[in-house]
């Protein structure tokens, strides 16, 4: 396949690498969200534009040699992250370590860009994660043996000991590289210490909900039950279960005045048993129900922390990790959840003692 780089392009993408690496260098978890975005977008651009020109190599070659991908490939390709990441895999630009990497901390920074969460423990260090597998994409799709010179004067690669009206591509992005990789220390050792503090943490902060705040969830059989309640209703919200009900309510506020008492009456009773049939819909479906987020999760935690010198290769333990991390959050907002209404059924019950 025949890459195209152009000097423009590697001198934009440079710029944006080095603000990243400026961005973590304060090790301070709002500008390390910052380079995670900004990094994202090199990631996005160097798939983008390789990619393309693989696709392009395809439909011109395609009557001599059979093409790298399919028209449903191409398709998803343009649309979905984890297919550009399997594509370039593919044609050999990355291993499977950078995949997992870059899947999970692309998922990471959906959260950051999208929901505006982040979590203050890990977040530094996947900045500099997501950097260094960034700059070694660079690295490597620049490696493409393609040169230019002419009349040009490219004083930005002074500082990279490159020639200013030269560039060969490959030499370029390997110095390049080499500058803004030094002094990052992303090695297995250093990600597990910061992995187990963030697990820690926020077992610890669960253990303290469940002790101090709401006591009655200490009991995992309790806490299960409760789980059981928030993640039926996660995934059948009560709004789409009682849509009719909810239907037949507002017709009823808005014409009770409007006819007769008996019209008034009849609509009562409709809402009444929509109300009783939408509940024992509801209960028929829960007690089947089989949740995934239970009080075990906690154990498996717990384990993670205990086991994690077991592990020697970083993509194994980025995807335990973010199993994880998933379940743990779902935990979190679940107690949150409670906590919310149990401070509000508290709030309800004074105000009553004080005759509001």
């Amino acid at each position: 396949m025949h890459f195209s780089p152009n000097i423009e392009n590697l001198k934009t993408l440079t710029k944006q690498l080095e603000e990243s690496r400026r961005l973590i260098g304060k090790k301070e978890a709002e500008h390390s969200r910052m380079a995670i975005i900004l990094t994202d977008n090199v990631i996005e651009i160097l798939l983008f534009n390789y990619l393309q020109s693989a696709i392009k190599s395809d439909n011109e070659l395609m009557s001599l040699v059979e093409p790298n991908f399919s028209r449903e490939e191409i398709g998803n390709i343009n649309k979905y992250f984890d297919e550009k990441l399997k594509a370039v895999k593919k044609l050999g630009i990355i291993n499977n370590d950078s995949v997992i990497i870059l899947k999970i901390i692309h998922s990471y920074r959906n959260s950051i860009y999208h929901r505006d969460y982040h979590n203050p423990i890990t977040i530094n260090k996947f900045s500099e994660l997501y950097f260094v597998v960034a700059t070694n994409l660079f690295r490597k799709i620049y490696d493409c043996g393609v040169s230019i010179g002419g009349d040009f004067k490219a004083n930005w690669l002074i500082k990279y000991g490159l020639k200013i009206n030269y560039v060969d591509f490959s030499k370029a992005s390997d110095k390049i590289a080499n500058y803004l990789l030094k002094g990052f220390d992303v090695s297995l050792p250093n990600i597990k210490q910061v992995l187990s503090q963030d697990i820690a943490f926020r077992l610890n902060e669960i253990k303290i909900m469940r002790e101090r705040e709401m006591p009655w969830l200490k009991n995992d059989i309790i806490l299960d039950s409760s789980l059981k309640v928030a993640e039926y209703f996660d995934k059948n919200p009560y709004n789409h279960l009682s849509e009719k009900y909810n239907n037949l309510l507002r017709n009823f506020l808005k014409n009770k005045n409007s006819f007769e008492n008996k019209a008034s009456v009849e609509r009562w009773k409709s809402i009444k048993l929509e109300e009783k049939q939408r509940d024992q819909t509801i209960e028929k479906s829960s007690r089947v129900f089989k949740p995934k987020t239970q009080s075990h999760i906690l154990k498996n935690s717990s384990d993670f922390i205990e086991k994690i010198n077991n592990y020697t290769q970083i993509d194994k333990l980025l995807e335990q990790y973010d199993f994880i991390d998933k379940s743990l959050l779902k935990i979190q907002l679940y107690l949150n959840q409670f906590f919310e209404e149990f401070d509000r059924q508290v709030q309800q019950e004074i105000d009553m003692r004080r005759g509001k």
